[in-house]
């Protein structure tokens, strides 16, 4: 079982980030849900699609520890639904997550979280972790962007950008569509 609440106003924006990362087609049922884990007064929003992940945690009052996994569309439709100034309060039992705001109540099915992947956010391999500037790696990225390929059709490794750092702190990024390079 899994209780708790919290304001719309805390849930609205973590919920929309982490719903980027989930998968829209159901070839793996579990990816298509955002794993909410709550303990000790946070909450855990993850979102995967096996390319890409995202986990935000906030706070929440968690009345009963635990974890659910509820269809992302779903959930995500109905908090944009909810006016900020009201709290939410959610309860997954039995397969079943019940969602109460104001004077609404909804009954949501969930998914089986044992099938949601393992994700792990901790740090590099290595050691190696950098950080960065969200500001600056948009810059950085911003300026390679329109070089990459659009489409697989041929090279998929195409698709992508290549960052690496250099062993005196600098940041490179590549992309490269096969005719052109940045």
């Amino acid at each position: 079982m899994l209780a708790f609440e919290i304001p719309a106003s805390r849930l609205t924006e973590p919920l929309q980030l982490v719903l980027r990362a989930t998968a829209t087609r159901d070839l793996v049922p579990a990816l298509t849900g955002i794993l909410i884990e709550a303990q000790d007064d946070r909450l855990s929003l993850t979102g995967t699609d096996f390319d890409l992940g995202l986990r935000m945690t906030v706070d929440a009052k968690v009345t009963s520890p635990g974890r659910t996994l509820i269809p992302a569309r779903s959930l995500a439709e109905l908090v944009r639904r909810i006016t900020p100034s009201s709290m939410v309060e959610v309860k997954a039992v039995d397969g079943k997550a019940t969602m109460r705001f104001g004077k609404s109540r909804f009954d949501l099915p969930t998914l089986i979280d044992a099938d949601y992947p393992q994700v792990d956010f901790g740090e590099a391999p290595n050691g190696d972790g950098k950080t960065l500037k969200t500001a600056a790696l948009r810059h950085v990225l911003g300026r390679v962007t329109y070089a990459a390929a659009q489409r697989d059709d041929s090279l998929p490794i195409l698709l992508g950008i290549k960052v690496s750092f250099s062993s005196d702190g600098h940041l490179e990024v590549c992309a490269s569509d096969n005719f052109r390079l940045a």
